[in-house]
């Protein structure tokens, strides 16, 4: 079990409880962002299928809500509850490599571990606009990638379905010497990521499918968040494979 090297400001660690309160009056609401490159169409899905046009400001329950839950993940295990950080707080410190807050209101993680899989890494960023969200989603990705992987072999994913408004993923060794994703997704008011990664003799190496799968789960319960209701969706139990490892 690893703990992210993010820049979190007060070593924040990645983690969200089973449940959470959800706020029904969010701040301001604006509309959807276009499409960036990185991603392409995902044939057979409208707007409305991933959770509404809506692009509602969330607030921190909210932003902690729009997390998988600790049953939403069959076979994983949630580490600890949740926690909101508050990032308005931090703008002074949004240059350089933490441009990416700029804009930006609190963040929330979830972390699960397999013991055949190693970990994964759900983040959600909750934003003041859309836009900022558009214009941060590639600024958290640089970030991840210069904290979590190997620079001398990170490579692009391209991802086989749409992920959110627009999406980046890249793939490399993590400084766990083992095999890691990294996914970030602009979607609505929010960025959300993915992060996979664990010790050398639990990780897995995750496909575009497998990593696409975990970026939609994480966008479409956004979108569900900000059209004004519960995240209700989960992991289709077929999403991912593992092979069993020797005990």
């Amino acid at each position: 079990m690893g703990t992210t090297g993010r820049v979190r400001f007060s070593g924040f660690a990645a983690a969200l409880a089973a449940t959470a309160v959800l706020l029904t009056g969010c701040g301001d609401a604006d509309s959807g962002a276009g499409s960036r490159a990185g991603t392409s169409p995902e044939p057979g899905r409208t707007q409305a299928d991933r959770g509404g046009p809506a692009a509602a400001r969330l607030g921190p329950e909210q932003t902690v809500a729009v997390l998988p839950r600790a049953d939403d993940l069959v076979d994983w295990s949630l580490t600890s509850r949740p926690a909101a950080e508050d990032l308005a707080k931090k703008a002074a410190m949004c240059t350089g490599v933490s441009a990416w807050c700029k804009g930006a209101l609190q963040m929330s993680s979830a972390f699960f571990t397999h013991r055949d899989a190693g970990h994964i890494e759900f983040t959600v960023y909750a934003y003041g606009t859309s836009a900022a969200a558009t214009a941060a989603y590639p600024l958290v990705l640089k970030d991840l990638e210069i904290r979590e992987l190997d620079p001398e072999n990170s490579t692009e994913v391209a991802l086989p379905t749409r992920v959110g408004d627009a999406a980046l993923a890249k793939q490399g060794t993590t400084r766990l010497n083992s095999p890691g994703t990294l996914l970030s997704a602009a979607a609505g008011t929010t960025v959300v990521t993915v992060r996979t990664g664990g010790l050398a003799t639990m990780s897995k190496t995750y496909t575009p499918k497998e990593l696409a799968a975990l970026g939609t789960l994480l966008a479409d319960r956004s979108r569900q968040v900000q059209g004004g209701g519960p995240a209700t969706l989960d992991l289709p139990e077929d999403a991912l494979t593992y092979e069993k490892k020797q005990p």
